[in-house]
């Protein structure tokens, strides 16, 4: 175990691999030519047709009239009125908890007000005397 370490540790500063001198230089040239010769093929131009072009988007319309006409058969119709109505007595609740809520803050204050007043009406008598 010791003398693989030593090995080791004497090859840590060497490099144990060697390019031969050259080999970069012209390793493209070497490999284009051990390559097979493929002649090109020319291919026609192929010509996209508006048909082409506005399919995708005709597919897309589709689909959103169709989700469209699927939506108005599945809600209700009177939905819009019973949605609204909802609503309003949603906000006429609000406004009125709202309201209560504002007195339960006003009396809550009014209460911390007439304690600081006692407290200072108590600290001058006191004081006073």
């Amino acid at each position: 175990m010791k003398t693989k370490q030593n090995k080791l540790e004497q090859l840590k500063d060497k490099e144990p691999f060697k390019v031969p001198e050259g080999y970069f230089d012209n390793l493209t040239s070497n490999i284009m030519q051990n390559l097979p010769e493929k002649e090109m093929e020319e291919t026609e131009a192929v010509s996209v047709t508006m048909w082409d072009r506005l399919r995708p988007l005709l597919y897309l319309a589709a689909v959103f009239v169709g989700l469209g006409f699927f939506f108005k058969t599945v809600m209700p119709k009177d939905y819009d009125e019973k949605s609204e109505q909802l609503m309003v007595e949603q906000m006429e609740e609000d406004v009125l908890n709202e309201e209560d809520s504002i007195s339960d803050i006003d009396r809550e204050y009014m209460e911390f007000q007439e304690e600081q007043y006692l407290k200072n009406l108590i600290s001058e008598s006191i004081l006073g005397q």
